[in-house]
């Protein structure tokens, strides 16, 4: 039988088996990024096996990438789409629900007296003043102004060189494609992006009845096992529902704005979906007693991070913490057994196999030294070490390979 021909099989067998794993479509733009990455991997595929090994290898890079396009990119046909409001905000959320009534009185009644206090500052006066005129908008106004195509891609510069409104113009994209590049330093080095998504806007406005050409850049990566997006999308709420803006240009108007909401967030302790819509026409925003600042780890082993108003009781906290450890987990906290840590240490004290060839050594060295924990098949040791070990050991969010760290 012709190799070129038994190579083919297998790569598509790789494909089918990848399309199961994620559930979902399987685009030929993602297919070129996962292939890229796992090149060394796909050259030592050998039988149907190997290449469903492969395919989950290739299936988790593909969670992060998918993650990105669920929870950051803007629809462009909805931009008060909620698909970018993702996890963290969602937990942050969930973790302020644990509170008891009075605690939420508490912290309602805290909202009013920072408010007062963040009337003064001066970033917000100073933004209020170039971009409003020094005056209020309207809800429905503000809206229109985070909406806006021009205030989310055109720098500030332009909108004074062209003497463009904040309200009342006219913004349409015309066109928009999008690049993805993987640096070479990334290459070899699956785990470890960074992978660049870049945006090219055209972007009709008028008045001054011109286009303009914009751009957005997107990292995505996996840093000291976090996965980390490097974008700017703002959040907001209307009619009982959390927004988003999402894809913002650095320099633009909303840049502006997204830094100011990052200052008043860290500064006061508001709700970041509230924030938008009280620089912009004064709006309550509400404090947040339980500030869940999203799984940490420096070296891939992850901490669940909360910061907690002292007047906060422990059995509010117990209950925000016990539902932050589930997600982090996966599960249930719960003892694993003697067998998956000892098998966890085996591979990762020396270094996580690099390919076919590395785990099979590990795996005969393995049957060699433990005897009473014998396993039948590589394909099984394999699946403990990366379900049962890694994914468990290290938490849901922080089983990204180790040694590439």
């Amino acid at each position: 039988m012709d190799p070129l021909s038994i190579e083919k099989k297998l790569l598509d067998h790789v494909k089918v088996k990848l399309r199961e794993l994620i559930e979902q479509p399987l685009t030929e733009v993602l297919w070129q990024i996962l292939c890229k990455h796992r090149e060394w991997d796909l050259e030592d595929i050998r039988c149907n096996e190997d290449a469903e090994d492969v395919a989950e290898l290739m299936a988790e890079d593909a969670e992060l990438l998918i993650e990105y396009e669920n929870t950051f990119e803007t629809s462009e046909t909805d931009p008060r789409s909620k698909s970018g409001i993702g996890k963290k905000h969602t937990m942050q959320m969930e973790v302020n629900r644990q509170l008891s009534d009075i605690e939420q009185l508490h912290a309602n009644a805290l909202s009013f007296y920072f408010v007062n206090r963040a009337e003064q500052y001066r970033g917000l006066i100073d933004f209020r003043n170039s971009f409003l005129g020094g005056n209020l908008l309207s809800e429905e106004q503000s809206i229109e102004f985070l909406e806006s195509p021009a205030c989310r891609l055109i720098s500030t510069s332009d909108f004074r060189k062209y003497e463009i409104p904040y309200l009342g113009h006219t913004a349409i994209i015309k066109s928009k494609e999008t690049d993805w590049d993987i640096p070479a330093s990334a290459l070899g080095r699956p785990h470890r992006y960074p992978t660049l998504r870049i945006n090219r806007y055209k972007v009709f406005v008028d008045p001054p009845g011109r286009i303009f050409e914009a751009e957005t850049s997107t990292y995505i990566e996996t840093k000291a096992g976090k996965k980390w997006f490097d974008i700017y999308r703002l959040l907001y709420k209307q009619s009982n529902s959390t927004c988003v803006v999402g894809d913002i240009a650095r320099m633009s108007v909303l840049y502006e704005l997204w830094e100011l909401v990052n200052d008043l967030m860290e500064d006061y302790g508001f709700m970041e979906e509230d924030l938008p819509l009280f620089v912009l026409s004064g709006k309550q925003p509400r404090v947040s007693p339980i500030h869940y600042s999203d799984l940490e780890g420096d070296w891939a082993r992850g901490t669940i991070t909360m910061r907690v108003a002292p007047w906060v009781s422990s059995k509010s906290v117990k209950r925000a913490y016990m539902m932050a450890q589930k997600v982090a987990l996966g599960c249930e906290a719960r003892t694993t057994s003697e067998k998956i840590i000892s098998l966890f240490r085996f591979i990762t004290v020396i270094g996580e196999p690099k390919n076919q060839s590395q785990w099979q050594t590990r795996y005969n060295e393995w049957n060699t030294m433990y005897p009473k924990w014998h396993y039948d098949s590589l394909k099984q040791f394999r699946r403990d070490y990366y379900y049962r070990g890694k994914k468990k050991l290290v938490s849901k969010h922080y089983w990204e390979r180790l040694t590439d760290q």
